[in-house]
């Protein structure tokens, strides 16, 4: 019983009662998120090379891809759609499994259930089913992956779109073992983006998406793979992660877990920045001060994160921008907030004031909370000779300090603003509420298509 066969029966398993209430409200959240997600990623100028991609290798097909008018095949629209939806730094997060999964198994569930006509209900298992994968995977391997330069949402989310996808084609329990071990093949990418750049971070979540589609179809035709893909001498988690592999080693398979334990983003920055932008922004309001004021910044935080968001000081590219604290601490402080349009306009990121500020954040690596990426202290040092404090655990929208459905359909209208109507943006509210009972996606997909 491999880890792969494991999760097999676990993502074949139809559970015979009801999805419980709270975790299908939470799959309407998460998908709303997603959709917004990909309505802004569209309009973005660094996604377009995916979008002309999918065009020129999907030809033409009946895949929906979101805010375009032409259509290309179902697994080509999932590699734009996903990358449209993590293009932005704005999608969710796996609070333990470092994965973005909206962007991984929403694309994929969209896709896969537009080619099959398959019903809103089953979409909703199906999401499900992707995110608790991910979670199950993030569990065991998130942080030696991290530790060891892997972008741990790229190699987990080739696993999760396969489950997704095996669920909607009702594969079987062999089938589906099959399909994670040829996952395996595809599950890689390091993070040498958050170091010296490069847009292509935008399009691993496209990346993995195709992989999981791939896997999952090549496996109901018969293709075979290593079903050990994880424990084996040569699996992902000896090579890749690290680890150490013995009768000990227990994955935990918790139902919903993936779905209830994932968090929404308010800012367009990795999610461990949430908690420090935070903090500042309190510490602002509490003492009164403005950017001239400011003599330092420290911000103590987990080593590992130090490394992923503190080593950018100048940033180049919009991607390089969202990869950096000190970048954000002072769009904070000159701004007075953290939005999209300024971590892609060149002359704020050239602009000597903002530059100037940034180089005034200083690292304290805090080794006494390993893995805790959220948690962080800072200490903001005036020229009056003042010292304020504060810290924060879980920043808002952190599954411990959520956002309510209110406050993600506010997302929602404001994401897709300058793309959809008013009217429009309640009507897709009012489908995604009613996926459930949906015979199929066909209405939703027409709602985020081009008109």
């Amino acid at each position: 019983m491999t880890i792969a066969r494991h999760l097999a029966e676990f993502i074949a398993d139809d559970q015979h009662e009801p999805m419980p209430s709270p975790v299908a409200d939470q799959i309407r959240r998460a998908l709303l998120d997603q959709l917004g997600c990909q309505v802004v990623g569209s309009t973005l100028p660094w996604n377009s090379a995916a979008y002309e991609f999918a065009r020129e290798l999907g030809g033409a097909g009946r895949g929906t891809v979101v805010n375009r008018a032409a259509r290309t095949s179902f697994q080509y629209a999932a590699f734009a759609n996903a990358v449209f939806g993590h293009g932005a730094e704005l999608d969710d997060y796996g609070v333990d499994s470092g994965t973005h999964s909206g962007a991984i198994v929403i694309p994929t569930a969209l896709a896969v259930a537009e080619r099959l006509g398959s019903s809103g209900g089953d979409v909703m298992a199906a999401i499900a089913v992707g995110y608790d994968v991910a979670w199950t995977l993030g569990r065991l391997m998130r942080r030696p992956l991290h530790e060891a330069g892997y972008h741990t949402h790229a190699v987990l989310s080739a696993f999760a779109a396969t489950a997704t996808a095996g669920k909607l084609l009702n594969l079987s329990v062999a089938q589906l073992a099959h399909a994670l071990g040829i996952a395996g093949s595809h599950a890689s990418g390091t993070m040498e983006y958050d170091q010296t750049g490069g847009e292509v971070k935008r399009v691993h979540s496209g990346i993995a998406v195709l992989a999981g589609i791939h896997s999952a179809f090549l496996a109901g035709h018969g293709l075979t793979g290593p079903t050990a893909i994880f424990e084996g001498r040569r699996g992902i988690l000896p090579v890749l992660a690290r680890v150490s592999v013995d009768d000990s080693l227990s994955p935990e398979y918790d139902r919903y877990a993936g779905v209830i334990r994932n968090g929404f983003k308010l800012y367009p920055v990795t999610a461990s920045q949430h908690s420090p932008i935070a903090v500042l922004a309190e510490l602002i309001d509490r003492a009164s001060f403005g950017p001239a004021e400011v003599d330092a910044i420290e911000v103590e935080a987990d080593r590992a994160l130090v490394l992923h968001i503190g080593t950018i000081y100048e940033p180049q590219e919009a991607i390089q921008a969202q990869f950096s604290l000190p970048f954000s601490l002072a769009l904070r402080l000159i701004k007075g907030g953290n939005d999209l349009a300024d971590y892609a306009d060149d002359s704020v990121r050239a602009d000597p004031k903002v530059l100037e500020l940034a180089k005034r954040v200083r690292f304290i690596p805090d080794d006494s909370r390993p893995g805790d990426k959220y948690f962080c202290r800072m200490s903001v040092r005036l020229h009056d000779g003042r010292t304020v404090t504060g810290e924060a655990h879980s920043p808002k929208g952190h599954c411990d300090n959520p956002l309510s459905t209110d406050e993600v359909h506010a997302k929602f209208r404001r994401l897709t603003a300058g793309v959809f109507t008013a009217d429009r943006a309640e009507t897709v509210i009012g489908s995604v509420a009613a996926l459930a009972n949906a015979p199929d996606v066909s209405n939703l997909m027409g709602l985020i298509s081009s008109r």
